[in-house]
Protein backbone atom coordinates (compact mmCIF):
# COMPACT_ATOMS: atom_id res chain seq x y z
CA UNK A 1 0.00 0.00 0.00
CA UNK A 2 1.42 3.12 -0.71
CA UNK A 3 1.13 5.76 1.53
CA UNK A 4 -2.43 7.78 1.86
CA UNK A 5 0.79 11.25 2.91
CA UNK A 6 1.48 13.74 -0.10
CA UNK A 7 3.78 16.44 0.47
CA UNK A 8 6.18 19.06 -1.50
CA UNK A 9 9.02 20.31 0.36
CA UNK A 10 8.07 19.58 4.14
CA UNK A 11 10.36 17.46 6.59
CA UNK A 12 7.23 15.79 7.75
CA UNK A 13 8.77 12.90 5.97
CA UNK A 14 11.32 10.31 7.54
CA UNK A 15 13.95 10.91 5.05
CA UNK A 16 13.72 8.47 1.68
CA UNK A 17 10.12 7.42 2.74
CA UNK A 18 6.46 8.63 2.21
CA UNK A 19 5.97 8.46 6.11
CA UNK A 20 5.63 10.87 8.30
CA UNK A 21 7.84 11.42 11.22
CA UNK A 22 5.69 9.06 14.13
CA UNK A 23 7.08 8.53 18.05
CA UNK A 24 7.32 4.92 17.07
CA UNK A 25 10.23 5.58 14.19
CA UNK A 26 7.75 3.29 11.39
CA UNK A 27 9.25 4.04 8.43
CA UNK A 28 7.00 1.12 6.71
CA UNK A 29 3.62 2.86 5.33
CA UNK A 30 1.68 -0.61 5.82
CA UNK A 31 2.63 -1.28 9.14
CA UNK A 32 2.02 2.55 9.89
CA UNK A 33 -1.16 2.29 8.39
CA UNK A 34 -2.31 -0.42 10.22
CA UNK A 35 -1.54 0.96 13.00
CA UNK A 36 -3.43 4.03 12.81
CA UNK A 37 -6.49 1.23 11.61
CA UNK A 38 -5.89 -0.16 15.27
CA UNK A 39 -5.72 3.32 17.09
CA UNK A 40 -9.26 4.11 15.41
CA UNK A 41 -11.00 1.09 15.95
CA UNK A 42 -10.08 0.80 19.73
CA UNK A 43 -10.68 4.83 20.31
CA UNK A 44 -14.02 4.44 18.74
CA UNK A 45 -15.40 2.08 21.28
CA UNK A 46 -14.26 4.02 24.28
CA UNK A 47 -15.61 7.56 22.60
CA UNK A 48 -18.86 5.97 22.02
CA UNK A 49 -19.07 4.82 25.70
CA UNK A 50 -18.54 8.24 26.94
CA UNK A 51 -21.47 9.83 24.53
CA UNK A 52 -23.90 11.66 26.50
CA UNK A 53 -26.62 14.08 26.03
CA UNK A 54 -23.79 16.36 27.29
CA UNK A 55 -21.41 15.54 25.07
CA UNK A 56 -20.90 18.98 22.30
CA UNK A 57 -19.53 18.03 19.04
CA UNK A 58 -17.78 21.44 18.05
CA UNK A 59 -13.79 21.83 17.01
CA UNK A 60 -12.58 21.62 20.61
CA UNK A 61 -14.40 17.82 21.08
CA UNK A 62 -13.17 17.01 17.24
CA UNK A 63 -9.69 17.99 18.30
CA UNK A 64 -9.90 16.26 20.84
CA UNK A 65 -10.69 13.41 19.36
CA UNK A 66 -8.01 13.05 17.13
CA UNK A 67 -5.25 14.00 19.96
CA UNK A 68 -6.29 11.30 22.09
CA UNK A 69 -6.51 8.29 19.34
CA UNK A 70 -3.07 9.60 17.71
CA UNK A 71 -1.14 11.02 20.87
CA UNK A 72 0.61 8.17 20.96
CA UNK A 73 1.97 7.68 17.36
CA UNK A 74 2.47 11.74 16.21
CA UNK A 75 3.67 14.76 18.17
CA UNK A 76 1.25 17.15 16.07
CA UNK A 77 -1.90 14.44 17.31
CA UNK A 78 -5.19 17.24 18.15
CA UNK A 79 -3.49 20.44 15.93
CA UNK A 80 -3.96 21.58 13.15
CA UNK A 81 -0.91 21.33 10.43
CA UNK A 82 0.59 24.46 9.56
CA UNK A 83 1.93 22.95 5.79
CA UNK A 84 -0.04 22.18 3.01
CA UNK A 85 -0.69 18.40 3.88
CA UNK A 86 -3.01 16.65 1.36
CA UNK A 87 -4.54 12.99 2.03
CA UNK A 88 -6.06 11.91 -0.79
CA UNK A 89 -7.75 15.59 -1.16
CA UNK A 90 -7.46 18.74 -3.05
CA UNK A 91 -4.47 19.94 -3.48
CA UNK A 92 -3.35 23.02 -1.81
CA UNK A 93 -5.75 22.25 0.84
CA UNK A 94 -4.52 23.80 3.94
CA UNK A 95 -5.43 24.42 7.95
CA UNK A 96 -6.92 27.08 7.45
CA UNK A 97 -9.41 26.06 4.75
CA UNK A 98 -10.31 22.79 6.82
CA UNK A 99 -11.02 25.19 9.77
CA UNK A 100 -13.11 26.54 7.24
CA UNK A 101 -14.75 23.56 5.84
CA UNK A 102 -15.29 21.96 9.78
CA UNK A 103 -17.61 24.48 10.69
CA UNK A 104 -20.94 23.42 8.76
CA UNK A 105 -19.98 20.33 9.96
CA UNK A 106 -19.66 21.00 13.37
CA UNK A 107 -22.82 22.67 13.24
CA UNK A 108 -24.81 20.10 11.98
CA UNK A 109 -23.58 17.18 14.31
CA UNK A 110 -24.31 19.85 17.17
CA UNK A 111 -27.98 20.57 16.12
CA UNK A 112 -29.09 17.37 14.35
CA UNK A 113 -27.49 14.53 15.65
CA UNK A 114 -30.31 12.95 17.85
Amino acid sequence: MSSKYRLENSLIYIEGTDVPHNKLGIINSDELHELERELIEEAYQVFYSELDEATVFDEAYFKSLHRRIFESLYEWAGAYRHYKLNERAARGLTAISLQLINRPLIFWFAHFLP
